[in-house]
């Protein structure tokens, strides 16, 4: 499976928004994405430490109820919110014609809003 990520900002996006104060786990539901795929991109997220959840084997795979964003997280995703941001980021990697990885997101989301603030 490709890592997509489109879908790695709106899973981050959707953890937040359905996080709650005491951490329960709850399932992550992207519309027109299928479960199995939100999961994947969830355990990678889980793997490196962007969210806490549970993860769990199924029939088909591996599943992953997330509880929260962590830290890093939260920093991430605060670097990629942004449509406008967004945007910028992707027209940058395509106008490279390159590959993109977290680090690179995070980097050039935070480099575009610090551009955005300078007066």
């Amino acid at each position: 499976m490709k890592r997509d990520m489109d879908l790695i900002r709106r899973c981050l996006i959707e953890v937040e928004e359905n996080a709650t104060h005491s951490p329960k786990p709850f399932e992550v539901v992207i519309e027109g994405v299928g479960r199995q795929l939100v999961f994947y991109h969830l355990k990678l997220l889980l793997d490196q430490g962007y969210i806490k959840g549970l993860s769990f084997d199924t029939k088909d795979g591996v599943g992953v109820y997330p509880t929260e964003l962590t830290w890093e997280g939260h920093e991430l995703l605060d670097s990629i919110r942004s449509e406008k941001v967004w945007s910028k980021i992707k027209a940058k990697i395509k106008e490279e014609g390159g590959d993109w990885t977290v680090n690179v997101l995070k980097g050039l989301g935070t480099k575009i809003i610090e551009q955005q603030l300078s007066l």
